[in-house]
């Protein structure tokens, strides 16, 4: 199904008025020599928002950038090796609901409550699309594996793919066929190559569609016992993650359509989870401003962290697999050593 959009705008971006910067304002990196000494089990803040509030975040393939969009409308993208703050600017009207680094790491998505979708590009720091989300009040977006589409997930229990050269939707798909009431999707991520998405919110279950016909195939109706904040799979596999508002994450094999276990580490509700490219651990943050460390082969919690500043908006690990970054609420990106 192809929607006519006609709010979309090619940018003339020496009329955009933005800030940019290539300095270190607002960014309290410590340095690699101080990190080396630095005891296990403690943490560093990284990133210094100041006087923004970042509301959401992602971080590059390379996991060497970060980008956060703040509740006032200002995006903030940092490099969190050489200690910079590569860009600050007034991107939207309103707050950021969500923001999405591509896969090539050569663009980013952004959204906000001002009804607007913009495609940057990250070399320039320039907009290179701005078009209309239609007033669907998007939740979240998110890049597709190819880098040619948008992913965006609704107030309203719609799934809608955005062609990126165009600023077209596509295709829709959700409410009303699934669920049967209108509901968020608050999280979405891709699998299998990209082909699957798995996509959750303010429903006890979990939904996965093919992409990017949106065909539903359906998997847990009643998984928690209140909205799901985020569901991932582990490493590319069949093990699915998921993490709710009943303070619990769940872990499923769903080549067997059957839970694992469930697992209790936080005392609020579990926004984030997080796997490594490759190893045998993963993270999980939540509300309670607390960071835990599970073994993914026997699911045991085996490290955490309680005392940030403020509650987890995403959890990351660090590229050398015996740190997590950890973005929170109003209060930027810190580094969490729990191991040697």
């Amino acid at each position: 199904m192809e929607a006519n959009n006609k709010n979309i705008t090619r940018v003339n971006n020496n009329e955009l008025g933005l800030k940019k910067q290539i300095a270190n304002r607002g960014l309290s990196l410590i340095g690699e020599l101080d990190l080396l000494g630095q005891s296990t089990n403690s943490i560093v803040q990284l990133c210094d928002p100041k006087e923004y509030k970042p509301y959401s975040y992602d971080i590059n393939s390379s996991h060497t950038k970060i980008l956060a969009g703040c509740k006032d409308g200002t995006m903030i993208y940092w490099d969190i090796v050489n200690g910079t703050e590569i860009f600050l600017g007034k991107a939207h009207k309103l707050k950021i609901r969500s923001i999405s680094i591509s896969p090539n790491e050569r663009f980013a998505l952004s959204t906000g409550d001002d009804q607007q979708i913009i495609l940057w590009n990250l070399e320039t720091m320039n907009q290179e699309l701005v078009f209309s989300s239609g007033g669907q009040n998007i939740q979240k977006i998110i890049f597709s594996e190819d880098n040619r589409y948008a992913i965006t997930g609704s107030l309203f229990g719609l799934i809608q793919l955005w062609d990126l050269e165009s600023g077209k939707e596509f295709n829709r798909f959700g409410y009303p066929t699934f669920p049967n009431d209108d509901c968020a999707f608050i999280g979405m991520s891709l699998f299998d190559n990209g082909n699957l998405l798995v996509a959750c919110g303010d429903f006890t279950g979990v939904s996965i569609w093919s992409m990017p016909d949106g065909r539903y195939i359906g998997v847990c109706d009643d998984c928690h016992d209140n909205l799901v904040w985020n569901a991932r799979f582990a490493n590319n596999t069949k093990l699915l993650a998921t993490c709710s508002r009943d303070h619990k994450i769940g872990f499923w094999d769903i080549s067997k359509g059957k839970l694992l276990d469930w697992l209790y580490g936080h005392s609020s509700d579990v926004i984030d989870i997080s796997f490594p490219n490759s190893g045998r651990f993963f993270l999980s943050g939540g509300l309670d401003k607390r960071v835990c460390l599970w073994d993914l082969k026997s699911l045991k919690q085996i490290n955490a962290y309680d005392g940030f500043p403020n509650g987890v908006s995403r959890v990351f690990f660090h590229n050398d697999d015996k740190s997590a970054l950890v973005c929170l609420f109003d209060e930027g990106v810190y580094r969490w050593k729990f191991s040697d």
